[in-house]
């Protein structure tokens, strides 16, 4: 036989034997990766996933996994779907494996290792109730095909369905889809919800092209970099008989973590809307936000190593309180010994019967070499609540100086209450010493508190003020002698109020003052006399404060200045001992 046909049927029976064998060995593979992926994610705390069976085959095999939720988590599920509450809450995966290396995907043939169709069905009470919606089928369904690179591809949907639950709630469900490209340490989501709505006789809720994207990448043992991205067209929550009603246009949600060179590391967070309506009011666009930036990556990850352990509670007492010990070192209580810095910001529009407001908060914490810094940053476009009204203002205020280290200890006995479970008496015993000792020192001579470029418009004028406190000398305070703390005070203040403005401060509390009174002894005064009474009474408790030298004019307008030096008040050059501040 011609020795070129001999090879090629040689070649084609080891390929032969190859195609034959293989199936077999993937198998095995299979269940080893099935196994160390559960493994893996599994964590000991709110939840747990398990392998029950796997049955393998040579060309397929069949296997079943629990995801499990314990505790609190497990009854506040229970709660919603209307079942008897217990310690724990069971879903069940079926999983129907096809093996490689080749397949036929929608008649399609398609090298890989495997192919896998994942089944998700909820415990049968909650599947009963849901039968019309689910007619049979799974409430999510996973098409995985795994790639001979160590990366998969899973399909995710789920059943429409429009109709009734029951005699007093119906469903719109046009279903979900979605996709999950998953590498060794990477994976992108993308889910797509294009309408859900529930309706009963008391409320109605509903979420309009809801969608899930995301990337994200493995850094070390435990962080993940990547940003993720939900978002709302629409979420209407209706309550008739309470009369309570919510509609949100475009809700956003956005986290964000990234890494630099320097292994420092980056993450944001922000939750924001477009606009939404309420029962007799509106918002417009708001938006809450985190960021945290410059802080150690290996660090952090090490911290996150330990913080599993932590929730593991395993080994003795005194193990666990070093490993709590050792986790705390790495996470908050050293924290400010390096550069850090988290900034927190609020904008927020809202007009309702009860309250107008439309500005911005931002809240920073800064720290390096164990001393940390707080800056609250303060924007109020317009602001009309309980009588107070003021449009374009704004002011910083300023917190240098503080104990960084003793800030960490705070947060170290903090994580302790919760996570050691001490007896009650030792409880109060720790926090007695917190709130007395601990707290007080977070201040020290470093520590200095400053008030900048403040302005407030309200009817009638405006005010400005600016100033700054702090410790003189630089020996630890002793605040066993609270009076020898408060003579090392020193700061001074300026502050400018137009006439117009102090007219209507002091119109305004009169005017509440008067309305009290009369409440009291039961009579009936109209407001606009008792306004007119309050203004004259207001120009004379201007001509007292003047006599008092509380204010001093200049120009069209007055001003405050006061220091305070060996606990002694300087107000506008006169001594003012009642206002000295005295130790507690």
């Amino acid at each position: 036989m011609n020795r070129a046909v001999v090879g090629v049927i040689a070649a084609g029976a080891v390929l032969g034997a190859a195609l034959l064998v293989m199936p077999g060995i993937i198998g095995y593979s299979a269940e080893n990766s099935l196994r160390t992926s559960l493994k893996t994610i599994s964590q000991q705390g709110s939840y747990r996933i398990e392998l029950v069976r796997f049955e393998r085959g040579w060309f397929t095999s069949k296997a079943e996994s629990r995801l499990i939720v314990e505790g609190e988590y497990a009854r506040t599920l229970q709660q919603l779907m209307g079942m008897v509450t217990g310690d724990e809450f069971e879903v069940t995966f079926t999983h129907d494996i096809r093996h490689g290396p080749l397949l036929l995907h929608k008649i399609q043939p398609v090298i890989g290792i495997a192919f896998a169709k994942t089944d998700m069905r909820l415990p049968e009470g909650v599947e009963t109730v849901l039968e019309k919606y689910l007619r049979g089928q799974p409430l999510l369904t996973f098409r995985t095909t795994f790639d001979f690179l160590g990366g998969s591809k899973t399909l995710i949907d789920n059943p429409e369905y429009m109709g009734e639950m029951g005699p007093h709630t119906s469903v719109e469900w046009d279903g979900a889809s979605g996709r999950i490209l998953a590498a060794k340490r990477a994976f992108s989501v993308t889910l797509d919800m294009p309408l859900f709505r529930l309706e009963t006789s008391e409320r109605m809720t509903l979420l309009r092209d809801m969608k899930v994207t995301g990337a994200q990448e493995k850094w070390g043992s435990h962080l993940w970099l990547g940003e993720i991205d939900a978002r709302a067209a629409e979420v209407r929550l209706l309550h008739p008989e309470a009369g309570d009603a919510v509609d949100i246009e475009a809700l956003g949600y956005r986290t964000a973590v990234t890494i630099d060179k320097a292994d420092r590391l980056d993450a944001s967070v922000s939750l924001g809307l477009d606009g939404g309506a309420f029962e007799g009011g509106r918002l417009g666009p708001s938006r809450w936000s985190l960021e945290v930036v410059d802080l150690s990556a290996p660090a952090l990850d090490e911290a996150y190593g330990l913080y599993n352990k932590v929730l593991d509670k395993a080994g003795t007492p005194y193990e666990q309180q070093m490993l709590l010990d050792s986790f705390l070192d790495k996470s908050l209580t050293g924290l400010f010994d390096a550069p850090v810095a988290m900034k927190a910001g609020i904008s927020l529009d809202v007009d309702s019967p009860f309250a107008l407001y439309r500005g911005t908060t931002s809240i920073g914490v800064s720290g390096k070499n164990a001393e940390v810094a707080i800056a609250i940053d303060q924007t109020t476009d317009a602001l009309d609540y309980g009588g107070w009204t003021m449009t374009d203002s704004r002011g910083q205020l300023r917190l240098s100086g503080l104990d960084g280290r003793m800030l960490g200890e705070i947060y170290a006995d903090l994580v302790r209450f919760i996570t050691l479970g001490m007896p009650d008496s030792q409880m109060e015993e720790e926090k007695a010493l917190v709130f007395s000792e601990k707290l007080p020192a977070i201040i020290r001579p470093g520590t200095r508190l400053t008030l900048e470029n403040v302005t407030i418009n309200v009817p009638g004028g405006s005010v400005t003020a600016n100033g700054d406190l702090g410790f003189t000398g630089d020996q630890p305070l002793n605040y066993a002698d609270m009076d020898a703390v408060t003579r090392r005070l020193k700061g001074t203040g300026t502050a400018r109020i137009s006439q117009g403005a102090l007219v209507w401060y002091l119109t305004r509390e009169l005017l509440h003052e008067r309305q009290m009174a009369l409440a009291v002894e039961g009579r009936e005064v109209d407001e606009d006399t008792l306004r007119l009474l309050a203004r004259t009474s207001a120009n004379s408790r201007i001509l007292e404060l003047e006599r008092q030298a509380v204010i001093r004019r200049d120009g069209d307008g007055f001003v405050i200045e006061a220091a305070l030096a060996d606990g002694k008040v300087m107000l506008n050059g006169v001594p003012r001992p009642e206002l000295a501040p005295a130790a507690p």
